[in-house]
């Protein structure tokens, strides 16, 4: 039987999750909900990915119809 000090939680593709980086933004999100603040609720799914446009100067509808003309996503 492994020591189990030596197991890891995460699989190896997502070490990038026990960056100390990473942890502190955890720990950042874990205070803010303790305070009672809560993120933006968007009424459907359209009205998010419209917000993060915007929020990235995007035009959505451009973005839309790029994804359109490539089809469906490589699986």
């Amino acid at each position: 039987m492994e020591d189990q000090e030596s197991v890891s939680a995460a699989a190896e593709d997502q070490s990038w999750f026990r960056t100390a980086a990473w942890q502190s933004k955890e720990a950042e999100v874990d205070q803010a909900l303790g305070r009672g603040e809560r993120g933006e609720v968007f009424g459907s799914g359209q009205d998010f990915l419209r917000s993060l446009a915007d929020e990235a100067g995007l035009d959505l509808r451009e973005i839309e119809r790029r994804a359109e003309d490539r089809g469906p996503a490589d699986t």
